[in-house]
């Protein structure tokens, strides 16, 4: 899935299947050194960042430069708040790494406070009790239903989508129950059906019936993707709604 791209207090973070980071080619410019260096540094401390906090993200970019005849792929990492942070600890307090901590805590709080307010509108929509939650995740399975039939001419898309009888992406879900995607999915991490930072469930939910995991390739790279059945609609759905109602209560 492609990042994208958000400015807080001069600094870009990257939006990705639910969480932000920043590139560490943007921390190596900010902070003056070479991002080469930086990366060395990073990978050189891998296992205590990813022990403490969360698995790196490392990422491939092709990239021209300036006169060069062909691309070159480049090597960066995407870094959460607490792992960029982090990693400046481990370099030296020069001026321009004292500016790029404080920085850094502005854009996250600015983000979070961003996330904060568009969770409080969304919270005036939500559907107050389970049945009505139920009802609105029919209409949406229906609706899902009625899809599949008229695509069918369509194989390719079909199975982009996987759409079955039993089963509705998390975005679909989310937006029946008065949630975005992006804020199920936390929610999700949160209750524990997945991992920190990942868009999959554990594999003990698969093995429960309450999610469906799908694998497709696509341009030559394997990308898996999670569906909630209609036994995770009916127990996952009743769980967020009253998470959410014991939250504005």
């Amino acid at each position: 899935m492609k990042s994208q791209f958000k400015q807080y207090s001069g600094l870009v973070l990257n939006e990705k299947s639910g969480n932000y980071y920043v590139d560490s080619r943007i921390v190596a410019q900010e902070i003056g050194v070479e991002h080469r260096a930086l990366r060395q540094l990073i990978e050189k401390y891998q296992k205590d960042i990813e022990n403490n906090f969360s698995l790196l993200t490392f990422e491939m970019e092709a990239v021209r430069n300036e006169g060069a005849r062909g691309a070159k792929n480049e090597k960066y990492i995407l870094l959460t708040e607490d792992q960029a942070t982090f990693v400046v600890t481990l370099c030296r307090n020069t001026e321009k790494v004292v500016k790029f901590k404080m920085k850094l805590t502005k854009a996250f709080f600015k983000l979070r406070e961003e996330l904060r307010l568009s969770n409080e509108k969304n919270y005036l929509d939500l559907p107050k009790d389970y049945p009505s939650a139920l009802r609105a995740l029919a209409d949406k399975h229906e609706e899902n239903l009625r899809l599949k039939e008229d695509m069918k001419e369509n194989a390719d898309f079909i199975n982009e989508l996987n759409i079955t009888n039993n089963e509705i992406s998390i975005g679909d879900f989310a937006t029946s129950v008065g949630s975005g995607r992006n804020r199920m999915f936390n929610w999700l991490r949160s209750a524990k059906y997945m991992r920190p930072g990942k868009t999959t469930p554990y594999q003990s939910f698969v093995d429960q019936g309450l999610f469906v995991t799908t694998q497709v390739v696509k341009n030559g790279k394997a990308r898996t993707t999670a569906y909630i059945t209609g036994k995770g609609i009916t127990k996952i759905g009743k769980e967020f709604i009253k998470s959410q109602n014991n939250l504005t209560n």
